[in-house]
């Protein structure tokens, strides 16, 4: 099971960038669900439909701080971000969102050679070339 200790031990390195991928939860965080709070966004009826941009912006600008590891941002359920149609660049959200926090990702996958594969699918892959990460 992945622990704070080994988030507080991976924050202390050096790195550009500090991207914690979890197969698990880590129980005393706060974990935004991703897939539901992009679908509640877009489902609201009356408002003119955002641009995705804005959408992922409104979900990823949230964050949550823990007295161990400071300033974090935990996702889940992030599925909806491999959509075809949705045309977003995942290692540039990743790069961006793991600068001033860590950005911690619960999901199913492996890592090889640098590419983050979701559910071991090998049409869903984030590119992680040049980003500082681990694996826990």
């Amino acid at each position: 099971m992945a622990s704070i200790k080994e988030i507080v031990a991976y924050c202390n390195r050096e790195g550009r960038n500090k991207i914690v991928l979890s197969g698990s939860h880590i129980d005393e965080l706060q974990y935004i669900n991703v897939g539901r709070e992009m679908a509640s966004i877009l489902a609201k009826e009356g408002v003119p439909y955002p641009s995705i941009e804005t959408v992922y912006r409104q979900v990823f600008d949230g964050f949550y701080h823990d007295d161990t590891i400071g300033r974090y941002l935990a996702i889940e359920n992030l599925g909806i971000l491999f959509e075809e149609e949705l045309h977003l660049n995942l290692h540039n959200i990743f790069d961006q969102y793991s600068k001033d926090q860590v950005l911690i990702v619960q999901a199913s996958g492996e890592v090889q050679s640098d590419t983050f594969y979701f559910y071991d699918n090998e049409d869903f892959t984030i590119n992680l070339h040049g980003l500082s990460h681990i694996i826990i």
